[in-house]
């Protein structure tokens, strides 16, 4: 009799640990929103226009709060959860050179999108820890004392590491990730030079998930 109430127990106890297991399961689609710090500066070397950049001026700070939102989807296969992620965020990262070049020019990061895959890893039925990995590009103004603003897309990669943690449908993130970006050609006529500029920077970002179903 007491193997019976034993085995039982075990039973029991299996169905229990496997019930919770499968409440939660990263499976599915979720949105999010989230918010966090960047840092990092804009180079801008100048040069003739369509020429090589072969002059310098001191970079611009884009240092600054963003804030966005998100939304994805994640499989999982055992305790391994592979997904995919696209965000878009805002944010006041702008500043010029103080005129270190001659003239003042300025950078400003109107937004910001990406597209990613991550792979993570449920070191328990409740937290993820992940890497993830894809491209993002910015649309920028660049200004010039004549020419004004001039827009431009700049792209690059981005990368790094976090951890998600479930609460039922509802989950929280700590991300930190970096931008490699892509120089980019931004051409000023009337001021008669050219810039080429690179935004890279990284930042850290805390977000909100919820999570349909899993």
């Amino acid at each position: 009799m007491k193997n019976y109430v034993l085995a039982a127990a075990a039973a029991a106890a299996v169905s229990l640990i496997a019930s919770a297991a499968s409440a939660q399961d990263w499976s599915g689609a979720y949105v999010g929103a989230q918010v966090g710090y960047a840092w990092g500066d804009g180079e801008q070397p100048y040069g003739n226009v369509g020429g090589p950049f072969n002059s310098s001026q001191d970079d611009v700070n884009l240092d600054g709060f963003v804030f966005g939102g998100r939304a994805g989807y994640d499989w999982q296969t055992t305790n391994w959860v592979f997904g995919v992620v696209a965000d878009v965020e805002f944010g006041d990262r702008s500043g010029d050179d103080g005129g270190s070049g001659g003239d003042v020019n300025g950078i400003d990061i109107n937004s910001q999108w990406s597209l990613r895959g991550r792979v993570g890893y449920a070191v328990s039925p409740e937290t993820l820890i992940y890497a993830t990995a894809g491209w993002t590009w910015q649309d920028v103004d660049a200004s010039s004392p004549t020419d004004g603003d001039v827009n431009e897309t700049i792209d690059g990669a981005t990368y790094g590491l976090g951890i998600e943690h479930r609460m039922g449908a509802w989950s929280g993130t700590l991300e930190y990730r970096h931008d490699d970006m892509n120089q980019t050609r931004f051409s000023f006529p009337l001021d008669n030079y050219d810039e080429g500029i690179t935004t890279d920077s990284d930042a850290v970002r805390l977000g909100v998930n919820y999570r349909f179903g899993g």
